[in-house]
């Protein structure tokens, strides 16, 4: 047991005698050593913006196209996502070191965020687009009819909406 404590007591008292934790129990500050002059929050903005900017810009166009082109031209619209789509890709591929010559790993993750951006706004605008979008559309595109005379049938009016009959029109007492 004595050996024991023996040769616990010089292996702490080596340990000491280390140059690496002659100052282990002193407090480093690292405030101190470095300069705080604000060019480190502007970095850490101009980086952020420049990850969120591409992402950003695919996520607008796409829930724009869902606003204003799915409507009018699927085609247009698959051809806008699918721009986006590829954008990312190529992001993506331009972050590789074996085809640029230089690793570029933010570019990765803006292509990946871009990625992302284009997915999300393909989901969310197909909910609001069906949720509330389409009655829009569907009211917007029915047509109102104005002199129809009493006497015409309803039938050769299917998308009306609306009906502005002739002055001359009466309201049978008899049939409502």
């Amino acid at each position: 047991m004595d050996s024991a404590r023996a040769h616990r007591a010089k292996q702490e008292l080596h340990a000491e005698r280390d140059v690496l934790l002659k100052r282990a129990d002193h407090r480093v500050d690292a405030h101190s050593t470095q300069k705080d002059d604000g060019k480190n929050n502007a970095r850490a903005l101009l980086w952020t913006c420049g990850l969120l900017l591409l992402p950003s810009v695919a996520y607008i166009s796409i829930m724009l196209a869902w606003f204003f082109t799915f409507h009018d031209s699927i085609a247009k619209f698959l051809a806008i996502f699918v721009c986006c789509l590829a954008a990312s890709v190529v992001v993506i591929v331009l972050s590789f070191r074996w085809l640029t010559g230089k690793a570029r790993p933010w570019l990765w993750w803006v292509g990946f965020f871009t990625f992302q951006a284009s997915l999300a706004a393909l989901v969310i605008g197909f909910f609001l687009y069906y949720r509330n979008l389409i009655y829009y559309w569907n009211y917007n595109e029915m047509r109102s009819y104005t002199n129809v005379a009493a006497a015409q049938d309803d039938a050769a009016f299917p998308d009306a909406y609306m009906f502005l009959f002739t002055e001359d029109t009466r309201l049978d007492i008899q049939r409502a």
